[in-house]
């Protein structure tokens, strides 16, 4: 049965009051608004023109194509919407969501739906089957609000009339309260640390995530109750509260094997004012872990996924692979990966992290001379393009909003490059993305921000890649800095991508170290024979300023190779 009228209006009555949009005024106006004109039998209209003009107070001129405000407004609606129903309105029946793809809002009745339950002794646990309403914090809201979850509205097609495709496949973990051990008092803190990971994990891009509400440790054995709710993966832990110290310990366990995937520890020293930042510096470590694409869930999702065969890939084996194409550059792993992603993405168009990723292979070709497309135009418009078909699924995606900053510093729109960049650092990054982005700050000019960024996200990452080093470079030769510069690009230690020994082979010239220069050119030149007669031009394609350019040529030719 639809909501009615009324309904509809005191349900976004109570979410306006809601303490989660006290201080939203802008998602406030973009959700009053969308509701409004759907009411009034507007939806069609609701267009990114309409609502910068309507909400924001755009100018006539406003290109919605160029400027993704409104996309990235709609993520932070959708996020903060996700918020309210799994704290304040996690009780609310009638549930207004916006859906990716659109900006005409749905407004849906729950029902009572029956959740997997699993009762041990005095245990149990609860968890949603995919698209099931759950109990529990935030689940019922963030499954249906996952990136590459919804196809795109068709034109003329909005509201509740709008089709959803099936889910796709993706890993599932199941998030088990943390224990808490010894000190009754201290419950309250496991509780909070399990909630404050579940929305972290969340927050990543790819990876799907099963809620919990409840388990005691004299339960069966959580792998049993993980067979019965479909999980992949179980994240589980303990809290051990001693006089001023906590330890947390975490583990993410393979629920099919068994097998322990990762485990760590971690000690704080504890005060009452400290106990709020202890939860949140742990839950994001965990988080991060776990939801990096560099991390052990990867690592064993990547594993598993070279069992099928090409033929049978879907939209999440090419994204693994975009991510192992992410680590190693290697020229045969782009060409593949790009022709995964097209042709997956022809028969499966609405999953934004996809189309972020292949945005950025083709910045890589326009980069590095990858995987040329002779019928596909320029590869920045095509990039371009992708970042944007990205945003307009999901204005919040961090692979998305990256693709399009770093599109825009290759294409020379350092103003759009800024401003895209205030928008990933205000809405946090996975460290890998913060790390491109800092050698990107670095290359654009700010140097020392960008240096601070580069360095904040090092320690973060689990694993950077090897090109994680090249803003250092950057930063070192333009200061003249040469041993510096070597000593990081011999940090970079990619084998299969040529910018591994051609940083080598400019900064040991420069340096000093001739034979170990003439030892990378060689490699270079077994890499890429060609880059003697495109090195110049392709060394432009990165961005380096006039200072950095020149030096690297030098190098380069005081190493022994000659550029056209």
């Amino acid at each position: 049965m639809a909501p009615s009228v009324g309904e509809i209006r005191a349900a976004l009555d109570r979410i306006l009051s809601s303490q989660c949009f006290e201080q939203a005024g802008r998602s406030k106006e973009f959700l009053q608004f969308v509701v409004q004109e759907s009411l009034a039998g507007r939806s069609g209209a609701l267009k990114g023109y309409s609502i910068a003009r309507a909400v924001f107070g755009k100018p006539a001129d406003f290109d919605a194509q160029s400027d993704p405000l409104v996309r990235v407004e709609a993520g932070r609606l959708r996020r903060r919407l996700v918020r309210y129903y799994g704290e304040e309105g996690k009780d609310d029946a009638l549930r207004i969501t916006l859906p990716r793809g659109s900006y005409a809002p749905e407004f849906s009745l729950l029902e009572p739906m029956p959740a997997a339950t699993v009762r041990r002794g005095k245990g149990k646990i609860l968890a949603a089957a995919i698209g099931l309403a759950a109990v529990g914090a935030l689940l019922a809201a963030v499954l249906v609000n996952l990136p590459g979850r919804e196809r795109p509205v068709a034109p003329g097609e909005s509201g509740p009339t709008a089709a959803v495709r099936p889910a796709p496949r993706m890993p599932r973990i199941l998030v088990v309260p943390f224990e808490n051990v010894g000190d009754a008092d201290f419950g309250y803190f496991a509780f909070g640390l399990t909630e404050e990971v579940i929305v972290r994990l969340n927050a990543f891009d790819f990876f799907v995530i099963a809620n919990h509400t409840g388990y005691e440790s004299d339960a069966e054995p959580i792998a049993a109750v993980s067979s019965e709710v479909q999980a992949d993966y179980i994240l589980t832990g303990s809290v051990r509260h001693d006089g001023q110290r906590i330890r947390v310990a975490a583990r993410l366990i393979d629920a099919r094997s068994g097998e322990q995937l990762w485990v760590r520890s971690y000690d704080e020293l504890l005060a009452l004012d400290t106990v709020l930042s202890i939860q949140e510096r742990i839950s994001r470590e965990v988080a991060t872990t776990l939801g990096e694409p560099l991390g052990p869930l990867y690592d064993e999702e990547f594993a598993r996924s070279t069992s099928r065969e090409p033929a049978d890939f879907d939209t999440y084996d090419c994204v693994l692979r975009f991510y192992y194409y992410a680590q190693t550059l290697d020229r045969d792993v782009h060409r593949m990966t790009v022709g995964c992603l097209q042709r997956t993405l022809a028969r499966d168009p609405s999953n934004a992290v996809a189309w972020g990723a292949l945005a950025i292979l083709y910045r890589h070709e326009y980069m590095y001379g990858y995987t040329p497309q002779a019928d596909g135009g320029a590869p920045l418009d095509r990039a371009l393009e992708a970042a944007r078909t990205s945003l307009d699924i999901d204005g919040g995606s961090a692979m998305g909003n990256l693709a399009l900053a770093l599109t825009r510093q290759a294409k020379g729109d350092i103003g759009g490059f800024k401003e895209s960049v205030e928008r990933l650092l205000a809405g946090g990054l996975p460290p890998t993305g913060e790390i491109q982005v800092g050698s990107s700050l670095i290359l654009s000019g700010e140097r020392e921000r960008g240096l601070a960024v580069l360095e904040a996200a090092l320690k973060r990452s689990p694993r950077p890649p090897g090109w994680s080093y090249e803003g250092y470079v950057a930063y070192y030769l333009e200061d003249a800095e040469y041993d510096q510069a070597f000593q990081w690009a011999k940090r970079i230690d990619m084998p299969r991508w040529f910018g591994d020994p051609m940083y080598v082979a400019a900064t040991a010239a420069l340096a000093g170290d001739e034979h170990l220069a003439a030892r990378a050119a060689a490699r270079l030149l077994a890499l890429f024979p060609d880059f003697p007669h495109v090195g110049r031009e392709l060394l432009r394609h990165w961005s380096f300023d006039d200072t950095v350019y020149s030096r690297m040529v030098a190098g380069l030719e005081r190493a022994g190779l000659v550029l056209d």
